[in-house]
């Protein structure tokens, strides 16, 4: 029986393996064919005789290639022109399909062809072209990055814009849209004054990228950019698996699904690509801006400018002077973008629409604190880029027969979920109510020894500015202890707070510098603390300017020029006021309305002082110690909420 089984086992495991060979090879076949008959949706010919999508070079005056992808409608016909949309990039135009996503795609595995972004799809279905560029010195594009947003970049963008209205199958009317970076390209590009460019769409983007993300307040926000940087230096590098932080074990498989930054069509070997990024120099981020301080420094490596050169606001007088529309979304927790709307609305002679509502950045996920958080942002997001289309449908199909725009702002009411239209900001019938911090006379000190471990979490709305996800403070993360609160009694009835809120102190510290982070929040009749908004301001920035501010608000912003900048003398009492972030959210009744202070949120702001410690003593009961509230309804409506009567914010710990 031995020598009978041991014949049959080997033939039974020889069997096993030619079947295995066998359903490789058929499986091999099988994906060789998805892959060489798999068309992505933009290889599909068109009616006018290309393919719906086609990569080329754009050589500027200069002699630099521009790398763009344009997009043409499904359903365009030949003799048909269009009116164009545009959208530059530092984060590649377009990725290099690998074949196994290929063979996904053919396999039914992907809902949407992998070559077919949001903003293509949703433009091209209203009849729009669009082209996507690489900016100068990233993605497939030649030549050097002086630094972000470079004045040769946004030139880059209008000679691509000049180009794009002469060719055949345009009308002749460009607009240029975007979010994020590319929504500042978008509104830069009104400094060219092209005048083929009729309108543009800066949507979630950084009016000041400066202290509406970068340093708020002038607090650098290390955490956001040390992640931008590396993201950046491994996409100009075109590392996708260090994109993509996948263990050399693993790279192989990120590379059989997505080889990179896609080339031209002329260079499918990517030989040109190659050469261009062996000569490639980027700048770096962190590196640029960490010697940054003030608003008139200069970022290293960037020969001489800085971020206001390269930021809306300082291009004041030659957007103003294009007149072009604009379009504006923003979030009221996507970092300070809100504030910048505002701000822009407020500055610009531009005719603007304007609509800030609950959402991440990008507008994907709703942020109102009050709604569950699988709740859908209001408008859904294809809603949103419908709205895009219809404005761009407004100014690019048959420009100057429509009566000349208005400018009007569209704001969302959190806890309330309802949207408000305003012509003017503050909206009417909003006004400043001063309330008691710490009450009444007799004034009293309250010490602080500052914990520079706090911090309010991993998905905070600095943090949706990378990932766009979704912005939840965690109750826990708001608990007492680690900061000094103080709290109002319940509310009898709602109140709805719309603008920025403001806090001013008289205080001192005994170290030389420092952070002051003020939180806004609500607290349920169960003890759970909600956020609302917050305000940075570091102590080197608290002089106010004799300056003219670079762009209006409600109260003019700080100047922080270096000529301002001032250390603080330990135990020196000074003012100090703080701007919250601007949000509009009813309180319902029941609530306490909180004021948090800390002075760190780790694992985003920098440390300061760097190694101090510090203490802070708090004059309370002092007329200039106070919180500044915008309520609907002012005065009288905070007293309905309060029985009558302003409250106190009483020193809670």
């Amino acid at each position: 029986m031995p020598s009978l089984k041991r014949p049959l086992f080997r033939s039974v495991i020889q069997a096993a393996g030619a079947l295995m060979l066998i359903i490789l090879l058929l499986t091999s076949v099988i994906v060789l064919c998805l892959v060489a008959f798999t068309k992505l949706t933009g290889e599909r010919e068109t009616a006018i005789g290309m393919p719906r999508n086609i990569a080329q070079y754009v050589e500027m005056s200069d002699g630099t290639d521009i790398a763009i992808d344009i997009w043409f409608p499904a359903d365009i016909q030949p003799q048909q022109d269009l009116p164009v949309l545009m959208t530059m990039t530092r984060y590649w135009r377009a990725e290099h399909i690998g074949w196994l996503q290929r063979a996904a795609f053919g396999a039914g595995l992907l809902d949407t062809s992998p070559d077919e972004s949001t903003i293509v799809n949703a433009l091209n279905r209203r009849d729009f072209i669009v082209i996507k560029v690489d900016a100068r010195g990233t993605g497939a594009s030649g030549g050097d990055r002086q630094s972000e947003w470079s004045p040769r970049e946004i030139e880059d963008f209008g000679e691509i814009g000049e180009w794009a209205a002469r060719q055949p199958w345009s009308n002749g009317a460009v607009g240029a849209l975007g979010v994020s970076y590319s929504g500042n390209t978008a509104e830069m590009l009104a400094t060219t004054n092209t005048p083929a460019v009729r309108a543009v769409a800066p949507l979630f983007s950084d009016f000041d990228p400066q202290f509406h993300n970068a340093m708020p307040g002038g607090a650098f926000n290390t955490g956001f950019i040390t992640q931008w940087g590396q993201a950046n230096a491994a996409l100009d590098e075109n590392d996708i698996c260090l994109l993509a932080q996948s263990p050399a074990w693993r790279c192989f498989l990120v590379k059989w699904w997505t080889r990179g930054v896609k080339p031209v069509d002329q260079d499918r070997s990517g030989k040109t690509l190659s050469k261009l990024l062996e000569k490639r120099r980027s700048n770096n981020v962190l590196d640029a801006l960490k010697t940054v301080e003030f608003r008139d420094d200069e970022m290293a490596g960037a020969d001489g400018l800085s971020l206001k050169d390269v930021s809306p606001y300082g291009a004041k007088d030659q957007i103003e002077r294009s007149n072009t529309p604009m379009f504006v979304l923003a979030g009221w927790m996507d970092a300070a973008t809100a504030d910048g709307a505002i701000a822009r609305y407020m500055t610009f002679s531009n005719p603007q629409t304007v609509y800030l509502g609950a959402w991440s950045h990008g507008g994907e996920q709703d942020v109102d604190p009050f709604a569950p958080t699988d709740t859908s942002p209001v408008p859904s997001t294809s809603e949103q880029w419908e709205q895009v289309a219809d404005f761009f449908d407004r100014h690019l199909r048959q420009p100057g027969r429509q009566a000349p725009p208005q400018s009007e702002l569209h704001y969302f009411t959190m806890g309330a979920r309802t949207w408000t239209q305003t012509d003017v900001w503050p909206p009417a019938g909003v006004d400043m109510v001063s309330v008691s911090l710490g009450g009444q006379a007799p004034k009293q000190e309250v010490t602080y020894s500052v914990d520079f471990d706090v911090s309010t979490g991993g998905s905070t709305r600095w943090h949706t500015q990378m990932d766009r996800g979704d912005v939840v403070y965690k109750s826990s993360a708001l608990a007492d202890g680690p900061r000094i609160t103080f709290e109002t009694p319940p509310t009898e009835s709602a109140i709805t707070i719309t603008g920025a809120p403001a806090i001013s102190l008289k205080m001192s510290t005994t170290a030389s510098d420092g952070l002051v982070i003020a939180y806004l929040e609500g607290v349920s009749p169960d003890g759970d603390v909600v956020y609302l908004t917050e305000g940075v301001m570091r102590l080197l920035h608290r002089r106010t300017s004799d300056r003219q501010p670079p762009y209006q608000l409600p109260t003019p912003p700080p100047g922080f020029w270096r000529e301002d900048g001032a250390e603080a003398l330990p135990s020196e009492v000074f003012d100090l006021r703080i701007d919250l972030l601007a949000t509009s959210v009813e309180l319902p009744a029941g609530y306490r309305i909180r004021i948090s202070l800390a002075g760190a949120d780790k694992g985003l702001f920098d440390r300061i002082p760097l190694q101090e410690d510090a203490t802070w003593t708090i004059v309370t009961g002092d007329a200039d110690t106070r919180v500044i509230l915008p309520v609907d309804g002012g005065d009288s409506a905070m007293r309905e909420a309060f029985a009558g009567t302003l409250p106190v914010f009483s020193l809670r710990n």
